[in-house]
């Protein structure tokens, strides 16, 4: 079976990256984020943990993914879909990059924030492309959801 490729959506400087590629030994892990400075500072950590060899960052926007259809087996992302200006196109490209059978877990802000924030609906948007993607609330303050997970996996 060859190594699993994850595709991390805004990675910022990298800590999950880390994480991943020592968790999972064969991984390849891409990181995309629109941020220039974080995507410095996350190919400083790889190259400081010795991990670069396992791992590639680019700079770019997930509403227009620089990869080919069907490249990840994985899609992670956290804390970012409520900053996507459009949260549909976005999570329309990454059902594209995902492989079938391939997962997208997300974890984000509720959507009121991303409301608030872009207009969009956040993770939320991520039922138009996965109509089977399971939300679920992760964390609160009594009545109030603070974060939310989508997961799911592409037909």
């Amino acid at each position: 079976m060859p190594a699993p490729s994850i595709l991390e959506v805004g990675p910022g400087p990298g800590h999950l990256a880390v994480c991943l590629l020592r968790a999972i030994r064969d991984a390849r892990w891409t990181g995309l984020d629109i941020d220039p400075a974080m995507v410095a500072a996350a190919r400083a950590r790889l190259v400081r943990t010795g991990l670069a060899a396992r791992s590639d960052v680019v700079e770019g926007d997930v509403s227009a993914l620089p990869f080919a259809d069907a490249s990840f087996d994985l899609v992670v992302t956290s804390f970012s879909a409520h900053h996507w200006p459009d949260a549909a196109l976005g999570f329309a490209e990454v059902a594209r990059v995902l492989r079938p059978g391939g997962v997208v877990l997300a974890y984000d802000l509720p959507a009121w924030w991303a409301r608030l924030e872009r207009g969009s609906e956040g993770i939320r948007a991520g039922r138009g492309p996965f109509p089977d993607a399971v939300i679920a609330r992760r964390h609160g303050v009594g009545p109030v959801t603070i974060v939310e997970r989508l997961e799911a996996v592409r037909a």
